[in-house]
C-alpha cells in the first residue's frame, strides 16, 4: 500500500510538471510555474517522508504538510489557468485531470490511517 501510494504521489508531481511545461512563456506565468514546481516538489517530499515514517510519530503532521502543498498546487494550478488564456481544448481536458487528480489524491492520503484534520475530516483543496 505505501509504494503504491508513493508512486501515485510521484507521479501526479510529475503530470504537473509536464503541465507547466506546457505553459506560455511569459515572465509572469515563469514567476507562477517556478513557484508551482516548488510546491510540487515540497508535497512529494513530505508525503514521501510521512509514508516512509509509517507508525512513528511525526508522520501525521508531515502528511498534513503535504496536503497544505498539494492544496497549494491546486491554487496556484488555478491562477495559472485563469493567466494562460488558453482556449485549446486538449489544455482545458488536461488541466481538469489534474484538478480532478488532486481531489482524488487528497481523499486517498487523507484514508490512509485515518488521518485526522480536526474540521470534520475535510481539507479543503482550495
Amino acid at each position: 500500500m505505501k509504494d503504491e501510494l508513493h508512486g501515485k504521489v510521484l507521479s501526479y508531481a510529475i503530470k504537473v510538471i509536464v503541465f507547466s511545461g506546457k505553459l506560455p512563456d511569459t515572465p509572469e506565468l515563469q514567476y507562477l510555474k517556478s513557484r508551482l514546481i516548488v510546491c510540487v516538489s515540497e508535497f512529494c517530499e513530505n508525503c514521501s517522508e510521512a509514508l516512509s515514517l509509517q507508525n512513528s510519530n511525526g508522520w501525521e503532521q508531515r502528511m498534513r504538510t503535504g496536503l497544505h502543498r498539494l492544496n497549494v498546487c491546486v491554487r496556484l494550478l488555478l491562477v495559472i489557468e485563469k493567466k494562460s488564456k488558453n482556449t485549446d481544448k486538449l489544455f482545458a481536458a488536461d488541466f481538469a485531470s489534474i484538478i480532478t487528480e488532486a481531489e482524488e489524491l487528497k481523499n486517498t492520503l487523507l484514508g490512509h490511517k485515518g488521518l485526522h484534520t480536526g474540521s470534520g475530516g475535510h481539507i479543503p483543496v482550495c
